[in-house]
């Protein structure tokens, strides 16, 4: 690991995530609490959210808005696609605005995001793509499961009738996200 990670007494926000409320994030929080006392980093938040990683933008506005206030120096995350699985432009662009914003993330799973090198970028698009990659191939076989069970003649989608759209999505934005053991506010 290069310097920079090492630089003790730094701010830390941790920023957890899983897709579905049948995932738990816990494991996430408990390895990235003992990364930042291993570190000597001071976590002054903690983020958790249960949303998928293609729809945390408001998360990421928080975060990125306490970062312009100058409220922390590291963004640590468990793994990059924590972060967005959008792809390789979108993920590049966040850490290029963290960055800009004296924020540097740091991943446990692929701890060379935190260094400076000329191997930097390059990795963080490759495994980008990946996350992308996966969250596609993921659609797909979602996408072939409902075609099979229409060709079978069982219903997909929602009852017949339903008109419940507008509250279901008050309800899952409500319901999306939240902190936990907030030291200081984001």
């Amino acid at each position: 690991m290069g310097e920079d990670v090492q630089k003790v007494g730094l701010r830390a926000v941790i920023y957890a995530r899983c897709s579905t409320s049948e995932q738990d994030y816990t494991r996430q929080l408990t390895e990235l609490q003992g990364a930042a006392d291993r570190l000597g980093w001071r976590v002054v938040a903690t983020l958790g959210s249960t949303v998928s990683g293609g729809s945390n933008e408001s998360d990421l506005s928080r975060l990125q808005a306490a970062a312009r206030r100058g409220e922390y120096d590291r963004l640590m995350v468990w793994e990059l696609s924590r972060l967005s699985r959008r792809g390789i432009g979108p993920l590049l662009h966040l850490i290029q605005q963290f960055d800009a914003q004296g924020v540097r993330v740091y991943s446990i799973r692929e701890p060379w995001v935190g260094d400076d090198g000329p191997a930097r970028e390059l990795l963080v698009a490759i495994l980008a793509w990946a996350a992308r990659w996966e969250r596609e191939m993921i659609s797909a076989r979602t996408r072939s499961a409902l075609a099979s069970r229409k060709a079978l003649g069982i219903h997909v989608g929602r009852p017949k009738g339903s008109r419940d759209r507008v509250p279901r999505v008050r309800r899952a934005k409500r319901g999306g996200s939240f902190a936990i053991e907030e030291p200081a506010p984001l």
